[in-house]
């Protein structure tokens, strides 16, 4: 049991350590979804439930550039998940942005690196559709905890 529980955490690590690492991404490891799909998949919750973090490739239109939001709850997410407090304390969270799913035009916040956040605003517009490569990390009364890690723009 306990040679199960550090694979776990071990993975756990990696995972987070590869999603918070600052150079180029392996968009491959994300799976595709629309976010309209997702959302319907993921139902708000009662109370805040952590998830197997997932990697996903989600279609939207930016409904948002990022604005500095409360982090707290993802930061504790990451940290009861496992994430490396090295990978933590080099990664900075701050930000949120809001993107609108294509189909049902459901608008939700999502977290957002702040490297990539700074980026955002020079090479997109609002309502621009966009890819963003994002850990899944909880579900709760306002939605999924989304992070995203990266974009591209079609």
């Amino acid at each position: 049991m306990q040679r199960t529980g550090l694979k776990i955490n071990f993975l756990i690590w990696v995972f987070f350590a590869m999603s918070l690492h600052v150079h180029a991404y392996d968009m491959s490891r994300y799976a595709r979804t629309s976010l309209d799909d997702f959302l319907t998949q993921t139902p708000p919750v009662k109370n805040l439930t952590l998830v197997a973090p997932r990697k996903l490739r989600v279609a939207a239109y930016l409904a948002g550039f990022a604005r500095t939001c409360n982090t707290d709850i993802l930061q504790a997410a990451l940290t009861l998940q496992g994430a490396p407090r090295d990978a933590l304390d080099n990664v900075s969270i701050t930000q949120c942005i809001h993107a609108t799913s294509l189909l049902g035009g459901h608008t939700i916040p999502m977290y957002i690196q702040d490297r990539v956040a700074n980026h955002l605003p020079k090479e997109a517009t609002i309502g621009a559709r966009i890819t963003l490569y994002v850990d899944y990390l909880y579900q709760g009364a306002n939605g999924p905890g989304l992070l995203v890690n990266e974009f591209e723009l079609p």
